[in-house]
């Protein structure tokens, strides 16, 4: 069969979730007691703007620790690294998608004589937008954005005063790599809740609101947080926020309202009226999901969050026909959970199996069933400080269902501040060439 006459499930976004639905296992081939690969008139296409993937959870350490942008984080994206020598399946890399339309995308770039590519399933794996370095830009290549987080490392490390804004998970697990790297360094973290992380008194659950439903933090996680940050003596204000300028800053001693390196210690208010000093400020503020293709076809199939609202099935909720045939799962989805890499990885796993339940049943001419996905209700998490050794490590909580809640040990606080996981990310990589 040629290129041409194969039918292509396309899917964009080169992250996490998109790599483990095009996994070997999952769509491109069958494994015993799994279904089975997609029929042979179908293909994977997978559409990526950057050369590169990144393991997100192992950032926080790759913007403070020189040579931890080289220690596995990243992965070049071809069709060597990523497809099994001889497969059917294509990457399109570097490519954006410009515009969603009935049944094909149009993309920047000509794949077989064109830049519009035909589709019969599309999925939307595009994750969330944050700003670098916690993400990279739009079209980086992997050189661009190992410089940024070398500049990055390099303006840490020569920092006095250091302002962590945001006492998210990423927030926290930066101060604590910082306090660990940088004994000596002042670093002060301002959180505008009360109690670190989104902890269950200021984001209780909503049951049946419009979007997901984010799995509080027990109160107690965040306070042991605070108090082993404390420990290690970094600077915790709680209940504040940093006051940004409005309009422009026309007095050359008054802070401008910039991140990053600021070249000088600056005085940076906060709402209580304190002062922070500081000569860098570290952003965290969270992030929003990447859902504009979506939403420029259809805004009400995007909830008031942002996230792509989709059925049990993964498949976006329109009745516009562009829509009809399209899925969404990760960090853009409006699935229940955490928006974290793991949920979004077991995501992937049961969208693959609906897609191909559906492509089949289309093939027979049947109705498109397959078993409907319910996001596991788990409130685990795992906060490390540092790399896990010595003293005041971190904290989290493990989920065990029926079993209840319960403060999750330290070997698994070491284990997981060992290296974030990073270890497992080639793992997502099916080639047979190099990924780094």
């Amino acid at each position: 069969m040629t290129t041409s006459t194969q039918k292509n499930v396309v899917i964009i976004g080169g992250g996490s979730p998109a790599l483990s639905i095009t996994d070997a296992s999952l769509i491109c081939r069958a494994r015993a007691g799994q279904p089975s690969a997609l029929p042979a008139a179908y293909r994977v296409v997978l559409v990526e703007q950057n050369d590169f993937a990144i393991h997100l959870p192992a950032l926080v350490r790759a913007v403070v620790l020189p040579g931890s942008e080289n220690d596995k984080l990243t992965g070049r994206l071809t069709q060597g690294t990523v497809f099994p020598k001889g497969s059917r399946h294509r990457l399109i890399c570097p490519a954006k998608v410009l515009a969603l339309r009935e049944g094909s995308v149009l993309l920047d770039t000509e794949f077989e004589g064109s830049c519009e590519l035909p589709f019969e399933r599309l999925v939307i794996a595009t994750g969330a937008t944050q700003a670098p370095p916690l993400r990279p830009a739009p079209g980086s290549t992997l050189e661009d954005y190992r410089e940024l987080l070398r500049a990055v490392q390099a303006d840490m490390g020569a920092a006095e005063s250091i302002l962590i804004v945001g006492g998210g998970a990423v927030g926290v697990e930066v101060a604590g790599e910082l306090s660990h790297h940088y004994p000596g360094k002042k670093v002060t973290l301002v959180h505008s809740r009360p109690r670190l992380l989104l902890t269950s008194d200021s984001a209780p659950r909503k049951p049946g609101a419009e979007g997901f439903a984010y799995a509080p933090t027990p109160e107690w996680v965040g306070e042991s947080l605070g108090e082993q940050l404390v420990a290690r003596g970094v600077n915790v204000a709680l209940g504040e926020r940093v006051v940004f300028p409005t309009g422009t800053v026309t007095n050359k001693d008054e802070w401008d309202g910039r991140t990053g390196k600021l070249g000088r210690t600056q005085a940076i208010p906060l709402t209580s009226g304190d002062i922070v000093e500081a000569d860098y400020i570290f952003a965290s503020p969270g992030n929003a999901p990447n859902s504009a293709l979506v939403a420029t076809v259809d805004p009400k199939a995007t909830s008031s969050g942002g996230h792509v609202l989709v059925d049990g099935e993964f498949r976006v909720q329109s009745d516009k026909p562009a829509l009809a045939r399209v899925y969404a799962l990760g960090d853009v989805a409006s699935n229940a959970g955490r928006k974290t890499a793991g949920l979004a990885n077991y995501e992937a796993y049961y969208a693959s199996r609906a897609i191909v339940a559906h492509v089949k049943a289309h093939e027979a001419d049947r109705e498109e069933k397959a078993p409907v996905y319910t996001a596991p209700d788990l409130r685990s998490i795992v906060v490390p400080l540092g790399d896990g050794t010595g003293e005041n490590i971190g904290a989290g909580v493990l989920d065990l269902r029926w079993l209840g809640v319960w403060a999750a040990p330290r070997w698994i606080i070491r284990w997981f501040a060992k290296d974030y996981f990073v270890r497992h990310f080639h793992t997502l990589f099916k080639g047979s060439d190099e990924y780094r």
